[in-house]
């Protein structure tokens, strides 16, 4: 039984338990789904180590995980190739920031597309741009701080530029 349940691209673990007289006890963790990917072709759920769990129809995507634009192949092994390693690391840094901020739910989408820089929308239609560079931890902190500050103002739209050096910019 446990085997089986495995076999779903979903379960991460499963632990069955029997318990006298007649009861199984089975727990099942599922595996965290941390972003979206799309290549312009295909979309697939990946998990928090940049792992493939399932390739999706764009009608039946899940609207609470963030889709990130960014280029990458599906191999026949459904492993995720990326096109630039370095990229995934920081996609898979991007995530890990935003999850810590407690942001993850207000951003939309992340284009990782060009180089160096990274464009992020939220679901309030408020487009972010960033450098791709070793001070994303500080911009994301300051990101959270700002689309705080932006939700108590009742403000949406506008525009958050945060590659102009130590100042933020918005732009409504």
């Amino acid at each position: 039984m446990e085997e089986i349940l495995l076999n779903n691209k979903y379960i991460d673990k499963v632990e069955i338990k029997r318990l006298l007289p007649n009861t199984l006890k089975v727990s099942i963790i599922e595996k965290e789904i941390v972003a979206n990917l799309y290549n312009e072709e295909i979309y697939c759920y990946i998990d928090k180590e940049g792992n493939f769990i399932d390739e999706i129809d764009e009608n039946n995507k899940d609207n609470e995980v963030i889709t990130v634009h960014i280029d990458y192949n599906k191999t026949d092994s459904q492993e995720i190739k990326f096109k630039n390693e370095e990229n995934k690391k920081r996609l898979l840094y991007l995530l890990e920031y935003i999850k810590e901020e407690g942001i993850y739910k207000k951003i939309d989408n992340i284009d990782m597309t060009k180089p160096n820089s990274i464009n992020m929308s939220t679901k309030e239609d408020i487009n972010i741009l960033l450098n791709s560079d070793e001070e994303l931890k500080y911009n994301i902190s300051r990101l959270a701080m700002i689309l705080a500050d932006l939700q108590n103002k009742k403000q949406k739209g506008g525009e958050i530029d945060l590659s102009t050096g130590k100042y933020a910019l918005y732009r409504p």
